[in-house]
Order: C-alpha cells, then structure tokens, then sequence
C-alpha cells in the first residue's frame, strides 16, 4: 500500500454551543494534523490523524507560547441571532448583508487568528450574568463589546468597564485595552495601555514620546478603523495594540508601510523613498487612475 504524507497547520475551532441566556466561549487556536493518502481497492481516501494531543480546555489565563500575545474577548447581545433583532454592521458590504452579532463575532475572532498567526487567544460571550462569561471579560487583554444597547445589556457592560477601570488603576497593567462599538452614542471612555480617556495623565498632552501619549493616539487610531465596520481593518486595530504593548512584534505590523509617529522621521523617509523607487510607475498609474 503506498502512503503519502502531507503536514500543515489548520485552525480548531470550538463552536458555540447555546445555553439558557448566554454563550460559551469560542476558542481560534492551531493545531498541526498529519493527513495521509491512503490507496485502497476503491481508490485514494483521506485519513486525517493529529500528530500530537490536543490543547487543553483553556481559561484566558491558560496562555501558551502559541497565544503569547494575550487575550481577546468580543462581548456581544444577550439576544442574539434567535431573534433577529440586533445585527451588526460588520459585514453589510459582504453577500450575507448585516449578519447577527454572533455571525460578526464568529467573523471578526476568525480575523483575529489569522492576523496574528495563531498567537492571540479569543473568546466570544454575551452580555449576561454568568460567571464564566464575565470572568472571560475581566480578564481579558483587549474587550471590545460589539452592538449592546438594551437597558440589561448596557447595564452589563458598565459594571464590567466599571471593574476593569478599578482593576487598571489599582494593579497597571500596559497590555489591556477595552473598546465600546457599536453601542449607541456613548464611547464609554476607552482604555488603551496606560491611557483612560476617563482619568487622562497630563503625559498623554505634553509628553509626545511617552506610553500615555502613544496610547491616547493609538486609541483614536483604533476607533477609526473599529468604525471602519471591516473585518480587517478590525484585526489591524487589535494588532497595533498588541504590538506595542504585549511585549512581542506582531509581523502584520512590523512590515506596514503606514507612517506612524513611532517609527519617527528617518524610518518613515526610508520607507516612503524605498516605496517610490521601487513601485514609482505603478504609484503614478495609481493616481492617475480615474
């Protein structure tokens, strides 16, 4: 019998599973399967086997060196697709129109994933009173809640924001954002790193070149591109924060070609004149281009 091996990484994705007023935690990590050719009286068949065991149930404390960057958890409605009654805007430009939030969640996580290699650990969870759901929230490195407008959902997400504040202004931590979008006219004053639009430092105004000033013009970056309504430009967002304050380079970030206040004068000159030597003619035709 001959026998051809091939290796690669796909993503394992848990699914959600519905429970009586809230949902369990999607996890994106990657795993590597060995998948074998296999010849047969009747022909090829596909034998798709783990070449080693799976990862543990794993808590957003549960990091590996897979998902060293962190956490991220998307908060979305208590209500959800069942209904039909919230949708989100993430994804009205795409065949499925204006998907629920669970869909966008589900979307966004994936992004999310890919984005950063396999290296951030995501959950989505509803706005509810269980336990794990919040405990998932509390603990995350990036929070962003997608779409909560109703009175016990709002409700929810301040008492959350409430103890992550009191939580980052207790015990600083840099790699901890959190973001309200798509949640009515209130932004609910984010965090990013060292930077609480609630309680800004008198750093973030007059010191251009410190962690709350970075942090005060990463948070206008990342509400730009959240309103944006992309999926991409969703993950970029998380990536510029991670990048900056996990610790560890996020490749998608590192090889950009935006011009940022951090790479500073003469990295921007050298990427901008790099870009114009090298793609001038298509740059020009690009212009051009009614």
């Amino acid at each position: 019998m001959m026998k051809t091996s091939i290796s690669w990484s796909l993503p394992c994705i848990l699914v959600l599973s519905k429970r009586t007023s809230s949902f369990s935690p999607i996890r994106i990590q990657s795993q590597n399967f060995s998948n074998k050719l296999l010849r047969g009286p009747r022909g090829w068949s596909l034998s798709l086997s783990s070449t080693h065991a799976p990862h543990p149930p794993a808590s957003s404390e549960a990091f590996t060196e897979q998902n060293k960057l962190g956490s991220v958890t998307l908060l979305i409605p208590s209500t959800d697709e069942d209904a039909g009654v919230y949708r989100s805007k993430f994804g009205e430009k795409s065949p499925v129109s204006c998907p629920s939030y669970l869909s966008a969640a589900k979307q966004l996580a994936r992004k999310i994933s890919h984005f950063s290699d396999g290296q951030i650990f995501t959950n989505v969870v509803s706005a509810s009173d269980n336990d794990g759901d919040k405990d998932a929230c509390l603990k995350a490195n990036a929070l962003i809640a997608l779409g909560l407008t109703s009175p016990t959902d709002i409700r929810c997400l301040s008492e959350i924001f409430r103890e992550r504040r009191t939580k980052q202004s207790l015990s600083p931590t840099p790699n901890m954002c959190q973001f309200a979008v798509e949640c009515g006219t209130n932004t609910y004053a984010p965090i990013v790193g060292p930077y609480d639009e609630a309680n800004p430092s008198i750093f973030a105004t007059l010191v251009p070149w410190s962690d709350e000033a970075f942090g005060k013009r990463l948070s206008e970056q990342m509400n730009d591109l959240f309103h944006k309504q992309t999926s991409d430009e969703f993950a970029l967002a998380l990536m510029l924060f991670f990048n900056r304050f996990s610790g560890y380079n996020v490749p998608w970030v590192q090889h950009s070609i935006d011009v940022t206040w951090e790479k500073g004068i003469v990295q921007n000159a050298k990427e901008i004149f790099a870009m114009i030597t090298k793609c001038g003619p298509c740059i020009a035709k690009c212009l051009n281009d009614d």
